[in-house]
């Protein structure tokens, strides 16, 4: 058998042992040696074909490894390299996620929002749908230079892209929050709460107001109550501060109690009762007072000094009271008004020889 020659390829040899064995073959002296070169070159091809599936295989990884890494926050693509994306200006106005206008100032507010896209998750390229949705974004109020103006705002738009109204508003300049409508549709603002309290207002300033409302008119209302099921409500509190107050269910309001004219308050559609045996009515004694007590002269006339005698009406319009609470020298058991001065006294009398204490209460018919 031949040497391999200089310079000679494994192919190459392998077609010269092969001549050599098809002229040999009977002889049998090259053949173990055609066999082993045959199979090292099989081995050599799948080694090729392994390496160079297993380039591509991890090319396709780096490919893969790299647009992932070109997607997170801070980093891009150039040149086929991942390169550190520059800081953003926060002068600039980059419209982050559809629909927010909340970074532009108002000049560059445009009048209606552009079409959100919506991106539908099915397989195949992506489906997009231009659709209108609330933008949040700056008024085009004027700024003053005093931190006026370029309120932030939550406006509602139809599907023309015309604002309906602006639910939610935030002034920039004292960062007051309002929730309501500024024109456009009328509704109302709803809170719905699954725990005790459900509302629950925390005053920090000293002295400070709980809540405050403002009414349309007199006729307005502040507060009302039901229960669910209800038809009418059960308690109602008008901007007045007149309270009513009904049986619930479908039964209307039928107690109230509110003022009733310069310094009176009371009720006049229901009477007052102490239900609880044990309570009922207490009035204050003292200088012009409305109940008191004086100690009889016999049949002189004592005089008591009011100014709450019904000033202004006739002099017998006050209702005034008298019973003996302690009887003294000759009790008869009479004690009687002798007198009135409206808005200033009046005076009761007795039988001769009488020093009982007598008790004296005047009510003014309603």
């Amino acid at each position: 058998m031949p040497s391999p020659a200089l310079g000679e390829s494994r192919v190459e040899e392998v077609q010269r042992f092969g001549a050599a064995d098809r002229s040999q073959r009977s002889q049998g002296g090259n053949h173990e040696r055609l066999t082993t070169l045959r199979t090292q070159i099989r081995g050599g091809h799948r080694r090729a074909r392994h390496r160079r599936r297993h380039r591509l295989h991890h090319r396709g990884h780096r490919r893969d490894g790299r647009d992932r890494l070109a997607q997170r926050p801070g980093l891009r693509r150039q040149g086929g390299r991942l390169r550190r994306r520059p800081a953003r200006d926060p002068g600039r106005h980059r419209r982050r996620r559809p629909g927010l206008d909340g970074l532009l100032p108002a000049r560059q507010v445009p009048d209606r929002p552009r079409p959100v896209q919506r991106r539908w998750h099915q397989p195949g390229p992506a489906v997009l749908e231009p659709r209108q949705e609330p933008a949040l974004r700056a008024t085009d109020a004027t700024e003053s230079g005093t931190g006026d103006g370029s309120d932030f705002a939550l406006v509602r738009y139809d599907d023309s892209g015309a604002a309906i109204d602006t639910p939610i508003a935030v002034r920039r300049t004292n960062g007051r929050i309002t929730l309501g409508q500024f024109g456009g549709t009328a509704t109302n603002v709803l809170v719905n709460a699954n725990a005790n309290p459900g509302l629950t207002l925390v005053q920090a300033l000293a002295a400070g107001q709980g809540y405050a409302i403002t009414g349309a008119d007199t006729s307005s209302r502040a507060f009302q109550a039901s229960v669910t099921g209800d038809s009418a409500n059960r308690l109602a509190i008008d901007i007045n501060g007149t309270q009513s107050f009904g049986p619930g269910g479908s039964g209307a309001r039928d107690t109230s109690w509110g003022r009733l004219g310069a310094g009176q308050i009371g009720s006049a559609d229901s009477d007052l009762v102490a239900g609880l045996a044990g309570k009922g009515l207490k009035v204050k004694e003292g200088s012009n007072a409305k109940m008191g007590t004086l100690t009889l002269n016999g049949a002189t006339a004592v005089t008591v000094t009011t100014t709450t005698t019904a000033a202004t009406t006739a002099t017998t319009a006050s209702r005034i009271f008298l019973t003996v609470q302690a009887p003294g020298g000759t009790p008869s058991g009479v004690a009687y008004v002798a007198g009135r001065t409206a808005g200033t006294s009046f005076t009761v009398k007795g039988a001769a020889g009488d020093t009982s204490t007598v008790a004296w209460l005047i009510v003014e018919p309603a």
